[in-house]
Order: structure tokens, then C-alpha cells, then sequence
């Protein structure tokens, strides 16, 4: 008897020690009320070789690890995951290849559709997805494309080869259903030339823990469809794919993430492809006013799998997850391991902007650009900025004098590796400030503001605040106090999309596309 009670003792400590190093894990699901869920997003190096591999074995390679990532995240109670912009299969393929590849995704918006309880050989994609949600029990958004025939004699719309393909956000509920699907409507016209451009969607879902919202990547820069899903649709999260590309010191991935959802006033769930010498790096999970809740930088190798508690309702500060029972983790898939170093491949051009160096311990600044005028106060922990290169600066810029087309106005602190700001500092900046405030009256509601320290990384929201009554006219302020770090970038980041060129669409014909796509590229030296 003592025998076996001994054994019983001994397995008991066993399970304790396995536990606490996560190899034995008891599904943990997450006891945070009802005010709250646990939301999970996966930042995935691109598996697979295009010069070897075949297009197919690619996608098999992918959703592999994807199988494993939502198996992890379901072991730590994950209510949804979310997986990055074209995470399954990398598109730079002709559309004859790509078309072989993408999968006529069924409308949940007209039939009821489990792909995992009614399999079919032409959807493995859908297929695997929704298996995943199903085998999990939580809701699960992907992105890959959707091919939708039609005929060439009857639409004048319709393609020379007889379909359209879409890039494509998709989301299964935890039963394997396919309950949303959105068309990406702002085509990123360097890297997806071969997808189609569709009408304007607003694509959402109901859930226990609120409604959630889908848009992609470079969506975000522009209102529809994303303002409209907030304020005409009534969503409270975002479940953001993408596939980012930095472009310093205003537009890089988190800086978009963290300022869309304080502005907005909505959970983000932002889930970035890893491939960091384009500067594509950087997810993270966002609970609108209260800021990051978890996110990575750019010293990440990996891929990596984030999880965190956020509130329902992004305003309910008092939330236990907020307050008494706060919880995130990062996992990380060292299988998955990248070499490359960051680069941001297109920084701003400081061409036409208001530039002024910062050289005293405390100054007060007031600097205008072309009818926006700005504010910048200021006060040093140490008597001098250790010989560092810190300058403010506003720019009001017209849509004809960006690469995009798009009109922003930005008044900014920034840190510059030389003494003409023409290169942005991302690490290694000694200056700390005691405050930082900026402040500046603007054109737009839309401004998204931000604040980063070395490597990219994001600030803690307690070190600041973000003050608009999200009236044109109003003054807008974001005030940084006692951050005991050196600063990057200070950022007040807004956009006029009124003012903006119109985009490309389908009804273009393809040498206006070309034509477009061709002057950007001149632009960018490429």
C-alpha cells in the first residue's frame, strides 16, 4: 500500500514540474468573466521555396505550421486567432498559376457551408481552416485567394480570362462554419497586380464576445471599409491580416495598428507576415484607448504566436482583464527561425516638409507647413541630447506629392542617424525625455497617433495620452511624460481621405494600371 501511494506522490510531483514548464499542459481556459476574451494573433515566416517548391507543397508546408500555432493557442484558451495576409501562399504569381491555387470560397452570406463536416477536394484550403477552428473551438481568420467565374460574352466586367480573383480575408466559428468572407478593396499595387479589384464590403460576424470586423493589410490607410464597419456597422474589433511594409518614421506596421485602434476606439487583432529585409515585421493585439496589450519588435526571428485578455468593449476600462486579472504571452516557434536583418525599404522623403533640429534641454516650438501648424514642448532628463540628431517636423502633404497619392498631414519628433534628418534612427538612441507634448489643430478626424522607444517598440500607454474631440478644427494632443527609456518617434499621423487621388479599379483599363503601378515603381527606385 505505502508502495503505491508512493507512485501516486511521485506522478503527482511529475505533473506539478511539467506543468510549470508547459509540457504538460491542462487546457486553460481563460477565467475572466464575460467582460473579457482571449485573443491570440501569429506573426509566420513564409514557408517553403518558389524557385523549388511547387506552388501547392507550399501551401501544405504552411498550414502545417498553422495546425500546430492554432493547437497552441487553444491550449492557452485562445477565443480567436487570427493568421497574416497571404500567410498560406505568397501571390507574386502570374494569374493562369495563381488561379490554380485560389479556391471558389462559398458566400456565408447566402448558405450555411462547414467545409470540415463536408469536405470537398476543390476547397483543402477551406478545408483545413475550418478543421482547424472545428478542432479547436475557436474562431479562426486566414487570407488567401477566392477565384469567382464569370462570363466574358454576357459581363463587361468580367476578366479576359474568365474569372476574378480576390485577395481574400476569410473567418470560421468554432463548430467549423464559415461565417464571413472580405474582398480586399486597396490593392497594394506593387505586389498584386494579378488580383482584382472589388466593390466596397463592410464583412463582420457576431461572436459571444462582440462583433468583429475584417479588413486587410492597406485597407487600413484608407476609410472605407474599415471607418464604416465602427460607425455605421457598430464593430468593436478588428481582425486585421497583413502583410506590412515599414516605411519610417511615420508608417510602420504598429505605429498603423496601435494609432487605427485609439483612434477608432476598438480592439485590433493585427497579425503581420515575418520577412524583415522589406521591413514586413511587427503584430501585435490592441485594446483601442488602453493601447498595446502585447506586441513584438523588430528584433523578433521567429515565428511568434501572441496572446492576450482584452476587453469586449475597448471603453470599459475597468474591465478584470484591464485591471485585476491582466494576461499575455508570447510563443515563439524557433523551427520557423529567419536570418535577416530589418530594413525598412521606402523611408519618407523629407522633401517639401518643415524641419527644425532640437538643440536646447527645453524648448517650445511652433512650426507650420503649408497651413498646418504645429506645436512641440519639451523638457530633457539631461542637460544635452548626447550629441543625437532629434528634429520636429509638420508636413501637409497633398496627394500629389506622396507615392501613394494620399494626402497626410503629420507633425512628428523623430530621432535621424545624420544631421539632415534624411535617415531614421530604429535602435541604439541614448536621449530621454522628462515630456514630450504635440499638439496641432488638423483637417481630419482621422489622426492616429503613437510613440516608440529603440528597436521599434511601442510605449506603454500609462507614459501617455492622446487627447481629440474628433472635431475638425479641434485641437488634438498627445502628451508623453516621464518615460524612463529614450524616444524614437513622437507621432500625431493624420489622413485627409478626401483629398486623396482616386485609386486604381477594375474598370481601369490594363494599361492605366500599368501605367500607374509603372510610376510608383520610378518613384521608388526599384
Amino acid at each position: 500500500m505505502f508502495y503505491v501511494n508512493l507512485l501516486t506522490i511521485i506522478k503527482f510531483i511529475l505533473i506539478i514540474i511539467l506543468i510549470i514548464n508547459n509540457k504538460y499542459f491542462i487546457n486553460c481556459e481563460p477565467d475572466i468573466g464575460t467582460d473579457c476574451f482571449r485573443a491570440a494573433v501569429y506573426e509566420h515566416p513564409i514557408q517553403g521555396n518558389k524557385s523549388l517548391d511547387k506552388p501547392h507543397d507550399i501551401i501544405n508546408k504552411n498550414l502545417l505550421v498553422f495546425k500546430q500555432v492554432a493547437a497552441k493557442a487553444k491550449q492557452y484558451g485562445s477565443n480567436i486567432l487570427v493568421f497574416p495576409e497571404d500567410g498560406i501562399i505568397d501571390p507574386p504569381y502570374n494569374r493562369t498559376i495563381l488561379s490554380t491555387v485560389t479556391e471558389k470560397i462559398p458566400d456565408p452570406k447566402t448558405s450555411v457551408y462547414n467545409a470540415c463536416e463536408n469536405p470537398d477536394t476543390l476547397l483543402p484550403i477551406t478545408v483545413a481552416l475550418s478543421c482547424m477552428a472545428k478542432d479547436n473551438a475557436m474562431y479562426i481568420v486566414a487570407d488567401y485567394g477566392d477565384r469567382i467565374d464569370c462570363d466574358v460574352t454576357t459581363d463587361k466586367q468580367c476578366p479576359k480570362d474568365g474569372y476574378h480573383l480576390y485577395n481574400t480575408a476569410v473567418a470560421f466559428d468554432p463548430s467549423g462554419a464559415l461565417v464571413a468572407k472580405y474582398h480586399k478593396k486597396h490593392l497594394f499595387i506593387i505586389g498584386e497586380p494579378m488580383y482584382n479589384y472589388p466593390s466596397t464590403e463592410f464583412s463582420y460576424f457576431d461572436t459571444p464576445f462582440g462583433r468583429i470586423g475584417l479588413f486587410i493589410c492597406f485597407d487600413s490607410l484608407f476609410g472605407d471599409p474599415g471607418t464604416g464597419l465602427v460607425a455605421r456597422y457598430g464593430v468593436k474589433t478588428i481582425a486585421f491580416p497583413t502583410y506590412w511594409f515599414d516605411e519610417l518614421p511615420f508608417r510602420t506596421a504598429k505605429q498603423i495598428q496601435e494609432g487605427w485602434a485609439i483612434n477608432n476606439r476598438v480592439n485590433f487583432l493585427a497579425a503581420n507576415i515575418l520577412v524583415p529585409q522589406t521591413g514586413s515585421i511587427g503584430s501585435g493585439i490592441y485594446s483601442g484607448i488602453n493601447g498595446p496589450i502585447i506586441f513584438n519588435d523588430i528584433t523578433n526571428k521567429n515565428g511568434q504566436l501572441l496572446i492576450a485578455d482584452i476587453p469586449v468593449d475597448s471603453d470599459n476600462t475597468n474591465a478584470l482583464c484591464l485591471t485585476t486579472k491582466p494576461f499575455n504571452k508570447t510563443i515563439t516557434f524557433p523551427e520557423t527561425r529567419v536570418s535577416d536583418a530589418y530594413k525598412s525599404p521606402v523611408p519618407m522623403s523629407t522633401t517639401g516638409t518643415s524641419l527644425v533640429q532640437l538643440r536646447a534641454q527645453n524648448d517650445t516650438l511652433n512650426v507650420c507647413n503649408k497651413g498646418l501648424c504645429c506645436q512641440l514642448s519639451y523638457s530633457l532628463v539631461n542637460p544635452s541630447l548626447n550629441d543625437e540628431s532629434y528634429w520636429f517636423i509638420v508636413t501637409n502633404r497633398s496627394a500629389d506629392e506622396t507615392l501613394l497619392g494620399m494626402c497626410d498631414e503629420i507633425c512628428g519628433l523623430i530621432s535621424c542617424t545624420d544631421n539632415t534628418c534624411t535617415t531614421f534612427a530604429t535602435k541604439s538612441v541614448k536621449t530621454i525625455f522628462k515630456s514630450i507634448k504635440l499638439s496641432a489643430q488638423f483637417t481630419t478626424n482621422y489622426t492616429y497617433p503613437s510613440v516608440m522607444t529603440n528597436e521599434l517598440s511601442l510605449v506603454p500607454k500609462q507614459y501617455w495620452s492622446y487627447k481629440s474631440e474628433r472635431k475638425i478644427g479641434a485641437e488634438v494632443s498627445l502628451t508623453v511624460t516621464d518615460f524612463p527609456h529614450p524616444i524614437i518617434t513622437v507621432s500625431l499621423y493624420g489622413r485627409c481621405f478626401d483629398r486623396d487621388h482616386s485609386m486604381p479599379t477594375d474598370n481601369d483599363n490594363v494599361l492605366t494600371r500599368k501605367s500607374y503601378s509603372r510610376n510608383i515603381i520610378h518613384k521608388l527606385k526599384l
